[in-house]
């Protein structure tokens, strides 16, 4: 045998992993959206709204009548084949009154609802977060609005617009709505403003606004999009209250004027019920699914109101067996 030392064997090299694919986790607003679907109230309410956002998306394919030939058909006539939902007192088809109302209602409240979210965000955060002159200006003006007579006011200056239509509509009641929701933003926002990440992405030299857009802003989106459901809401029960009264044009298609030439007609007085139950249980229908809908969200985003995880029955039997034995 040889007295010479051996060499030490040298290790194989390990050959370099192959780079796996890193799964980003989704944005937050998306799992929680994600939560909400799960909620049975959401899914019923988001249900619902989807089945009259089709409806008023296909309006002109289901419309059985042309909505152009108004009194061409025989007055009060009820339900039957050939008038799905009868005809009004002056000859109108109702069911098409009703698919043509149902895109003008929905639509003024998703508009409205946009003007009074984005006002609401805009102004209650910004000046939340800015603070100084800028909150005092925003906030007085809020407590102005705030203490104005709602109804009054907006019928007031519905009164004043001559023939107003569904823009003017959406104008008057998005500009008076946002008080409430910016004002519960302002306080939202002045508590993210001495936040430690907040307090932290300054020192890095991030601008306000990038912060505001940053981090406050997607904090706070279970607080906006319950806004923005609220105000579908307002948008809508708003509208049909207006034209209820007769404020504004009764040439557009909507519910508040299917109510209006319902009440002007005599409809209960006649027995004609399919005149004004359409129109109303509609009305109701959607603001009970977009009540369900926020529902959903404030059970998901309210730890308050979050449900118990519930574990398997094998894993709590080990967890109680476990929590015996350290007690004996």
């Amino acid at each position: 045998m040889s007295d010479q030392p051996q060499a030490p064997v040298q290790p194989a090299a390990s050959q370099p992993a192959l780079p796996q694919k890193i799964r980003r986790p989704r944005p937050q607003w998306l799992q929680t959206l994600a939560r909400v679907f799960r909620e049975p109230k959401a899914l019923i309410g988001f249900i619902i709204l989807a089945l009259f956002i089709l409806i008023a998306i296909f309006a002109p394919l289901l419309a059985t009548h042309d909505p152009m030939q108004e009194g061409a058909l025989p007055p009060l006539q009820p339900p039957s084949k050939q008038f799905l939902f009868g005809t009004t007192g002056y000859g109108d088809d109702v069911f098409t009154q009703w698919v043509y109302a149902t895109r003008t209602s929905l639509s003024i409240g998703f508009q409205v609802a946009v003007i009074a979210t984005a006002l609401s965000v805009i102004l209650g955060v910004y000046s939340g977060f800015k603070g100084g002159k800028v909150d005092a200006v925003v906030n007085w003006v809020t407590q102005v609005m705030l203490v104005l007579p709602g109804y009054p006011l907006i019928i007031m200056i519905s009164s004043y617009i001559p023939n107003a239509g569904s823009e003017a509509i959406v104008w008057v009641l998005g500009l008076t709505s946002w008080p409430g929701a910016a004002r519960m933003k302002r306080a939202q926002a002045m508590t993210y403003r001495t936040r430690d990440f907040v307090l932290a992405a300054k020192l890095g030299g991030f601008s306000d606004f990038r912060n505001m857009l940053a981090e406050v802003f997607p904090n706070m989106m279970s607080l906006v999009f319950n806004t923005f459901i609220s105000m579908i809401s307002w948008g809508i029960f708003g509208e049909a209250f207006l034209r209820f009264l007769g404020i504004g044009s009764t040439h557009t298609p909507s519910w508040g004027n299917m109510l209006n030439q319902a009440q002007n007609g005599n409809a209960l007085m006649q027995g004609a019920w399919w005149w004004f139950i359409p129109p109303g249980l509609s009305i109701t229908l959607v603001i009970l699914s977009l009540t369900l809908i926020n529902y959903g969200i404030d059970e998901v985003s309210n730890p308050r109101l979050q449900k118990p995880l519930k574990l398997p029955k094998a894993l709590r039997r080990k967890l109680q067996a476990a929590a015996g034995e350290e007690g004996m």
